[in-house]
């Protein structure tokens, strides 16, 4: 990991395999190569898929943190490069705050003459951002990284650690 991460200072994009040596054993709680890359790169990661695909649909969550902010600009620049459909996802998980932060999503698009489907739905959000993706039939799935201590995701989990393990398309994690 800091051999990468030593080689991608400076990089605008990382991207890395999600399963490497280790895969089958290596966890969230167990400090994966690609985790340490996720927490610790300056730049957008980005994991790849052993079989590839067109990005034509785009997933992005949103909580409304400084985090998710840069990642749906992210996918507003990807979407404008090409004819690409975003789906702004903002999961209502019991905490406060939820409904503000959809109304923020669809507002910072909107000032950016960005189209987009914004969704709003309760639930737990990794298992939302899971099921939407599959069932909006998305290619990508992006998110900002880390919202809590590296203590407090080590003993709960986070949802970047479940998505990034779960999800059946690539994802992309901004800082």
């Amino acid at each position: 990991a800091n051999v990468i991460l030593n080689r991608a200072a400076g990089a605008d994009l990382v991207v890395l395999g999600r399963r490497g040596q280790g895969a089958e054993w290596a966890g969230p709680q167990l400090g994966s190569v690609l985790e340490t890359i996720v927490r610790h790169a300056q730049a957008p990661v980005l994991t790849a898929q052993a079989e590839t695909r067109p990005i034509k649909r785009i997933l992005v969550a949103f909580d409304g943190s400084d985090r998710a902010v840069d990642v749906l600009k992210v996918a507003a620049e990807m979407a404008n490069r090409k004819a690409r459909t975003i789906i702004v996802l903002t999961v209502d998980d019991g905490y406060g705050g939820r409904h503000e932060a959809w109304k923020m999503g669809k507002a910072l698009l909107a000032e950016q003459g960005q189209k987009a489907t914004h969704l709003f739905v309760p639930g737990h959000a990794t298992s939302e951002i899971l099921r939407l993706a599959t069932d909006e039939e998305c290619d990508l799935i992006a998110l900002g990284s880390y919202g809590h201590s590296h203590f407090v995701e080590t003993v709960f989990g986070s949802t970047v650690d479940e998505v990034l393990h779960r999800a059946v398309c690539p994802v992309l994690i901004c800082r």
